[in-house]
């Protein structure tokens, strides 16, 4: 028996998606309700389609042990400190998110900070207004480190994590 498939050049894990099914998911989640389970990373640049990226993707949990959190470290709620005790985090003046935020420089949902399937805590972008930043530069998704600062509209956070 003949594998009659034409060699594309792309191994057995690769997976094929059809653009408008990822733009079909992407409008989904953003008219989800509001709520942290709706707001999935579902961005063309950051969808993994082969094995030679990290996997971005939130996961599902958190690790034993794993300690996470965001302090306010400048604006109206400074001193405030945000466990990050669920995979997935969001940002905002929305009520649904998990971390309200009373700055009228943000977004309803802004941003959300999240631990992914490649063990590594995420920030993303949920297309606001003002943009997000990490350390000065705008985001649209990026990995975390142990002192990262994201600002948020006016509010600037501390990012601490401890294992």
């Amino acid at each position: 028996m003949t594998d009659d498939k034409e060699d594309d050049g792309l191994d057995d894990n690769t997976v094929r998606v059809d653009i408008s099914t990822i733009e079909r998911a992407r409008f989904a989640l953003k008219e989800s309700p509001n709520d942290d389970s709706a707001f999935i990373p579902a961005d063309i640049e950051t969808t993994m389609v082969s094995g030679s990226k990290p996997d971005s993707r939130p996961s599902v949990s958190l690790p034993p042990g794993m300690k996470a959190q965001l302090t306010v470290i400048r604006g109206s709620e400074k001193g405030t400190v945000h466990s990050l005790d669920r995979p997935v985090n969001t940002m905002g003046r929305s009520q649904g998110c998990g971390i309200l935020l009373g700055d009228p420089a943000a977004s309803g949902t802004h941003a959300m900070v999240f631990f992914s399937r490649s063990r590594e805590w995420r920030v993303q972008d949920l297309d606001s207004t003002n943009g997000t930043l990490l350390n000065g530069s705008r985001v649209k998704e990026f990995a975390l480190r142990s002192g990262d600062k994201i600002l948020i509209g006016e509010t600037l956070l501390l990012f601490e994590v401890s294992r």
